[in-house]
């Protein structure tokens, strides 16, 4: 009788000690000094009015998620379409979206007349809001670096004129539940932007101590081919090849593919309702976007005693480029990853051309966050304006498979270790 006591209190004892362990394990939020500090505080912003404009017979719209239209006027028998940011001063990603239409078919000449930026994004058109090309080049006359002339056939049907193809939070969101409908993916809710909008993240496995990839997304809102290469990556992921298979049983990934859904909605060019660029917020968390996402990826590494090994971070620049850091006080679970990763994607496409940069060290940005806070290599992925889709999908998929590759052979060696 006493020897079976003893061997329960023996279990109950080791059982206790692992617990302790396990909750000695657990992942806190952490807050940061930087050597490079950002005021991230809010901070008060200019929302456009949400109206139609009507200049004689010709009608201009900002009522639609995504639109970016501050006036509509016509100045010296020109038709201006006036465009400026939610606050200044400001990175220079000058966001128009706009639908325009008139009571009788005509050509007419719309005048892009920007505050506080130059013009950078090439117009893009759409009848449907679902298909867009270019608006052809002969039609756009580059007055100076603050005014273009778009030479615009209008009908009654609204025609749509942007920067980028508009993919705001209802876009995003559909591709979301869509994916969700994969086996082995959940869709989940983690809380809501300042404006109301649901925050979702993305999960596939979700299994009990497998190692995570984190990907997240549009953090800026006019970066709309980062989304678009975002997109491939994971969807590349979910096609079901046998290597993909195998990773996605060996590795966890969960995706926040809409970080700033206030921002993108609102046509911002930068910022989300607190004025504030999300991707300076990553030390300590003033803005409740930023703050929710650390949380939930906290949680999730807690949840199913999880490694974050890697962060990927997807952004639009003028051309490809990844960055990627060198900080020696970064303690990383997969020290060399990062350069292999570039390496085997560069040898996969060697008639392509893209930069690998280092950003200034010590900035309160996300892909710095993952090494402080998990030890995982953070990796900022940017693709070019005017990167075609054939592109961004062809190097998704090199992406994709060097990544997986390194992985599943870091996981293979860190098992014959033990």
């Amino acid at each position: 009788m006493y020897r079976y006591i003893i061997v329960f209190i023996a279990l109950l004892f080791v059982s206790c000690k692992e617990e302790e362990q396990k909750k000695s394990h657990k992942q806190v939020l952490q807050t940061y000094e930087l050597p490079v500090p950002v005021d991230t505080k809010t901070k008060t912003i200019e929302l456009q009015t949400r109206q139609t404009f009507k200049v004689d017979d010709v009608y201009a719209s900002n009522e639609f998620k995504g639109a970016r239209l501050n006036g509509f006027k016509k100045q010296n028998d020109r038709l201006l379409a006036k465009i400026t940011p939610e606050i200044t001063p400001i990175n220079n990603s000058p966001w128009y979206a706009f639908k325009i239409w008139s009571d009788q078919d005509k050509t007419q000449d719309v005048f892009l007349k920007y505050e506080h930026g130059t013009h950078r994004y090439a117009p893009k058109i759409s009848t449907d809001f679902k298909s867009w090309s270019a608006l052809d080049t002969t039609k756009v006359t580059v007055i100076d670096s603050v005014t273009v002339k778009l030479q615009l056939d209008l009908k009654k049907v609204p025609t749509f004129v942007a920067a980028q193809p508009v993919q705001n939070s209802d876009m995003i969101n559909a591709w979301m539940k869509a994916k969700a409908e994969l086996p082995n993916v959940n869709m989940v809710k983690i809380g809501e932007s300042t404006g109301g909008e649901t925050i979702h993240r993305l999960e596939i496995g979700n299994n009990p101590n497998n190692p995570t990839i984190c990907i997240v997304g549009r953090q800026h809102p006019p970066e709309v081919t980062g989304w678009f290469a975002q997109k491939a990556f994971v969807d590349f992921l979910l096609e079901g090849y046998d290597l993909n298979d195998l990773f996605l049983k060996e590795f966890n990934v969960i995706i926040y593919p809409l970080l700033n859904p206030d921002g993108v909605n609102e046509g911002h060019w930068r910022t989300g309702l607190g004025g504030v660029d999300l991707n300076r917020d990553w030390a300590f968390y003033y803005q409740k976007e930023t703050k929710q996402i650390a949380e939930s990826i906290v949680e999730y590494a807690n949840t199913y005693q999880s490694q974050i090994v890697l962060g990927i971070d997807f952004h639009s620049t003028y051309y490809d480029v990844f960055y990627e850091n060198h900080d020696p006080s970064f303690d990383l679970i997969i020290p060399n990853f990062k350069t292999e990763w570039i390496d085997a994607i560069k040898k996969s496409m060697p008639y392509e051309k893209f930069k690998v940069s280092e950003i200034e060290m010590g900035k309160p940005i996300s892909m710095d966050w993952f090494s402080r806070q998990f030890g995982a290599a953070g990796v900022t992925y940017e693709i070019g304006d005017d990167t075609t889709h054939e592109k961004i999908k062809l190097k998704a998929k090199n992406a994709g498979i060097a990544m997986m590759e390194l992985l599943m052979k870091w996981k293979r060696m860190t098992k014959q270790e033990k």
